[in-house]
């Protein structure tokens, strides 16, 4: 049986140790089960392990793996089309991350609708959210941040969220609403990836808007070079 738990560890671990026990007791478990939908779900749990620590090879590998033991099992299936994008956004190859998130909701409306999806609902969302931030299609992006603000999300894909939801804000003239989410981010706490671009914005801030017409705005970009 999977410790729920085995996974969020090993990759939270930078050690190489770590990892190899982890890659162990997944092919432990795959050995002891005939149930071919668990050994799928494992050896996805693989792959989720070897991209976390770089190893992209591997992690390609073991999708594939995945779906030839369980080809017939809409989940598995399902597993395979999230599991191939994820690592396209990985591999720096954004334009197919984004067909094939834009994809796996076509194909599959039940994502909405079926609570045992619901983890990718929000997964898929979140990033097809954050993928068009990072395109300049701020518009589109930001509804897709809101709703992914709603979601029960890490302390991470909390800050990802709250930095690119207030920067397409900054980026449309939304300059309170952007102040307001920015903030956010700042009080839950920054993670390195955003402290630079957040500095960035907050220079383009101060400098577009005149401070005595708006010391609100002025108040909050000042804050932002304290976090770095």
């Amino acid at each position: 049986m999977l410790d729920e738990h085995l996974l969020a560890k090993a990759i939270a671990s930078g050690g190489a140790g770590q990892v190899e026990h982890a890659i162990d007791q997944f092919n432990a478990i795959i050995a002891s089960t005939d149930d071919p939908t668990e050994k799928a779900i494992i050896t996805f749990n693989k792959s989720s392990l070897y991209s976390a620590h770089g190893n992209l090879g591997k992690a390609r590998e073991e999708p594939t793996r995945a779906l030839s033991l369980a080809q017939n099992d809409p989940g598995t299936i399902l597993m395979y089309e999230f599991g191939d994008a994820c690592l396209c956004e990985r591999e720096n190859k954004h334009e197919e991350f984004y067909e094939k998130l834009n994809s796996i909701q076509r194909g599959h409306p039940e994502l909405s609708t079926e609570p045992t999806l619901q983890f990718l609902y929000r997964d898929v969302r979140r990033m097809l959210g954050m993928e068009l931030a990072r395109r300049g299609q701020h518009h589109d992006a930001i509804p897709l941040l809101r709703e992914s603000l709603k979601f029960d999300l890490s302390p991470t894909e909390k800050c990802d969220v709250l930095c690119n939801l207030g920067t397409c804000y900054a980026d449309t003239h939304e300059y309170e609403l952007a102040k307001d989410i920015l903030c956010e981010a700042i009080d839950s706490g920054l993670d390195q990836v955003w402290r630079l671009p957040l500095v960035a914005t907050s220079e383009f801030a101060t400098t577009t808007w005149d401070a005595s017409a708006n010391p609100r705005m002025s108040s909050c970009f000042a804050r932002l070079p304290e976090a770095v």
